[in-house]
């Protein structure tokens, strides 16, 4: 299924349905509160909201990928700063591998 969110500049957004142990939702609050990730998410889907200070290690550390945010940094060649709107990001591998969900405002 596709939804359309043109009043918060995401066109198309597949919605999948994964087992929870395989998803992690992030919201990152900025200052005014948006509530805009009502409408990105399903109602049962657990949501952790982190302030604008959380980088990307920070999530992979939550997300149990890495123990430290030093070893996060250390092994992850990836982006490291959140950018502004939707992002989908498979990270890990096997039985580590998990599908991160991301709404910056």
């Amino acid at each position: 299924m596709s939804n359309s969110f043109p009043h918060i500049g995401i066109d198309s957004v597949q919605i999948c349905e994964l087992p929870p142990e395989a998803c992690a939702c992030f919201v990152v609050r900025e200052l005014e509160q948006s509530q805009d990730h009502d409408e990105l998410f399903k109602a049962d889907d657990q949501i952790t909201f982190v302030d604008e200070t959380t980088d990307f290690l920070s999530i992979l550390v939550l997300i149990g990928l890495f123990p430290s945010k030093g070893q996060a940094r250390k092994n992850w060649n990836g982006p490291t700063e959140i950018p502004k709107g939707w992002t989908e990001t498979v990270v890990g591998k096997g039985a580590k591998k998990k599908f991160v969900f991301l709404w910056r405002s």
